[in-house]
């Protein structure tokens, strides 16, 4: 059976399960919030499985809840939503400056100062990973351009596509490298703007780009340098069988480029002008989400800019947008019928031993759960819709701070989706190369998603204090 065709069975399945859901009792759920949790549940499963493309799920999920459920305009609310807007301007910025070159130059120039060696390969190529992270604020744009260079990099040692050796480590290191550092910068990924704004909504806090960079920098950092290392280690090359890694690729690439062109010094100039706002918002009071436009707006301006919107609209994932947005939308549906809190009341809040835990323990069991969550899921957005507003309604039913929660929870999904190939649009572009199987995959990620839970234990526990977040 085709991987299409087993999709779709296995979507008719659990369709006809979640219809079959309506004959259970959903005590203190009244009958449209019911109707609304289980069509919400079946859109989580459908953006697991994937049988139709992710948004055309959302649409009809939107859909139905409008028509059958009296939801109205909830049904699209998501794409009235601030964080919405900032990662589609993010989006905007980041396909510009790839157009231009200079993140794909910034990435082949590290390569050619660092590379010479296997570890110091893996080293180069997650340092520019980390430093497109703060430029291009989408971490499949990024998969792109660094995918196909550490696919240089395996061909010059030698390496067949298929055999699954030393080529493995610096594939996996960038792999996972792609899915960590999207926890570091506030801007890496949509889900943490998107995450953010929800915690907002909630509970009248926010976060600023530097306070969040304040937040993650020690973990997230002692992280990243550490993942080459791991993955050198347990699927690079045996000591007694290493050579240089030859650059030539990368030189002769930069060479094919010219010198720095003006587009591209336009765009350097015009994204550290952007940086330098987040890291003064403190000064000028101006959201991440507004400073954004300016930037866009210098970036496709007629003269001034560096592209127009016809040369990167085909650069711009769309349909993502699109899925976040319903994601976002239908979230906010469940959460007005009461969906979350009847969840948090059926599983935490009458359950004795979940109230009976001490927040280190429950914390513990809480992000473990969010990270390791990250298996079944396809993308972090659809994730974040949904297990954000859980957490924060959970967390005031145990007492615990609803903000500190929600932030926790959103950091827990930024980081770590990088169990399967499946669980994001990089994974697969990493994958894709053949340089290494599922089973190295996963026996590499459960290390790196076990540093992860315990720096965010640290940050809670240690960091967040001496900082002033809590």
């Amino acid at each position: 059976m085709s991987k299409q065709k087993s999709r779709l069975v296995a979507s008719a399945i659990l369709t006809v399960l979640c219809a079959l859901m309506a004959f259970l009792p959903f005590t203190g759920l009244e009958a449209p919030g019911k109707g609304v949790m289980i069509l919400f549940l079946w859109c989580i499963l459908m953006w697991i499985i994937r049988p139709i493309p992710e948004y055309l799920i959302g649409v009809l999920g939107a859909a139905v809840m409008a028509i059958f459920f009296n939801q109205g305009a909830t049904v699209v609310s998501g794409f009235g939503n601030t964080g919405w807007w900032l990662c589609l301007w993010a989006g905007f910025i980041g396909a510009s400056i790839q157009h231009t070159g200079l993140g794909e130059r910034i990435a082949y120039w590290i390569v050619t100062k660092m590379g010479k060696t296997e570890l110091m390969a893996n080293y180069a190529t997650n340092i520019a990973n980390t430093v497109l992270s703060l430029m291009i604020p989408s971490n499949t744009a990024r998969g792109a351009v660094v995918s196909p260079i550490c696919d240089s990099i395996c061909e010059g040692l030698g390496y067949k596509r298929g055999e699954h050796k030393g080529d493995a480590a610096i594939m996996l290191s960038n792999l996972y490298t792609n899915t960590t550092n999207t926890w570091l910068f506030y801007t890496a990924v949509g889900a943490n703007a998107i995450g953010m704004a929800i915690v907002t909504e909630v509970t009248g806090q926010s976060i600023s780009w530097m306070g969040w960079l304040a937040a993650t920098f020690i973990p997230a950092t002692l992280i990243l340098a550490f993942i080459p290392w791991f993955c050198n280690k347990m699927f690079g090359t045996p000591k007694a069988e290493r050579k240089p890694v030859n650059i030539t690729f990368a030189r002769e690439k930069l060479a094919a480029m010219g010198p720095l062109s003006i587009n591209e010094k336009k765009a350097a100039f015009y994204f550290l002008l952007t940086i330098l706002a987040f890291c003064t918002q403190t000064w000028h009071n101006v959201s991440p989400n507004f400073v954004v436009f300016v930037s866009v707006f210098l970036l496709l301006c007629p003269g001034i800019g560096v592209c127009s919107f016809k040369d990167i609209n085909n650069m711009i994932a769309w349909p993502a947008f699109l899925q976040l947005g319903f994601a976002m939308s239908l979230a906010s549906c469940a959460s007005k019928v009461n969906g979350f809190q009847w969840i948090v009341d059926l599983v935490f809040t009458n359950n004795p031993a979940f109230m009976s835990m001490n927040i280190n323990t429950f914390l513990i069991i809480w992000l473990s759960f969010v990270v390791v969550l990250h298996i079944i899921f396809a993308g972090m957005n659809a994730m974040v819709a949904v297990i954000v507003p859980v957490s924060m309604t959970m967390a005031a039913a145990l007492g615990f701070d609803a903000y500190t929660m929600g932030l926790l929870t959103v950091m827990a999904i930024s980081a770590g989706a990088f169990f399967l190939p499946f669980n994001s649009a990089p994974n697969l572009i990493f994958y894709g190369a053949d340089r290494f199987s599922v089973p190295q995959q996963l026996k590499g990620a459960f290390p790196i998603a076990a540093l992860i839970i315990l720096g965010l234990i640290f940050s809670v526990k240690i960091w967040f204090p001496i900082i002033g977040i809590l």
